[in-house]
């Protein structure tokens, strides 16, 4: 006999976020006893999020040795979803190499007793967006205005514990839009992207893009949302 979904679950699987498309194509291939490696790789090497992260898994066996410098330049020269991938095969590299991921952290409370987190230290968005001196900044600046009142006690920092939390979660999702829009390549993409050019120019939907340059003090209540980005 078949269980009942409780319906806590049933009421809350709208606000799921959806799995990018590069994803749900590869679970899909992987399902598929037949798809072959040539495949899957056709797949990865067409998002730059998935790429950057399958290269990551792997860097440390592949990218090993003398020669570990050339070998992740040829990696990526050969990766479908650099449109200058012939400036990158070019390149000489001249000192160590670092990196570093496009994922976005935070932390629910950057403060405790004592000490107070800001800029990256607090948690920083997909530099896909380049807000990231944006957000160090504001947060000086709400910091300083605390400071500069009077108040040192770990509540007085409340306001600014949730006004950064309300604000990365807006950034979250434009970040996400704009890498779906603007990091994914290949013909399915292409269409993606055209299909919210015109919603956005068409104002059937709010641009998330819009809303980061006009701030956070302008900008209504509770948007962007997530919807906006689906």
């Amino acid at each position: 006999m078949t269980r009942p979904i409780p319906e806590a679950l049933l009421k809350d699987i709208d606000k799921l976020e959806p799995l990018p498309v590069t994803a749900q194509a590869l679970l899909r291939a992987v399902s598929d006893g037949d798809v072959s490696f040539a495949k899957i790789a056709e797949l990865i090497e067409l998002d730059q999020a998935v790429a950057a992260n399958v290269l990551r898994l792997s860097r440390t066996a592949a990218y090993a040795g003398a020669q570990r410098q050339q070998k992740l330049i040829d990696t990526f020269a050969g990766l479908a979803c650099l449109p200058q991938a012939g400036m990158i095969a070019a390149s000489r590299p001249i000192g160590p190499f670092n990196s570093f991921s496009n994922e976005d952290h935070w932390i629910d409370d950057p403060t405790a007793p004592g000490v107070v987190l800001a800029g990256d230290a607090a948690g920083h968005n997909d530099p896909v967006i380049g807000q990231g001196l944006a957000i160090a900044l504001r947060d000086a600046r709400l910091l300083s205005e605390i400071i500069l009142d009077g108040r040192r006690d770990h509540g007085a920092f409340r306001p600014y514990v949730e006004e950064r939390a309300e604000r990365l979660r807006r950034l979250r999702i434009t970040g996400r839009l704009r890498a779906t829009l603007h990091a994914e390549f290949g013909e399915a993409a292409r269409q993606r992207r055209q299909r919210a050019e015109r919603r956005m120019r068409a104002g059937q939907v709010p641009s998330p893009f819009g809303a980061m340059l006009l701030g956070p003090e302008k900008l209504p209540e509770g948007l962007p949302r997530q919807q906006h980005a689906s």
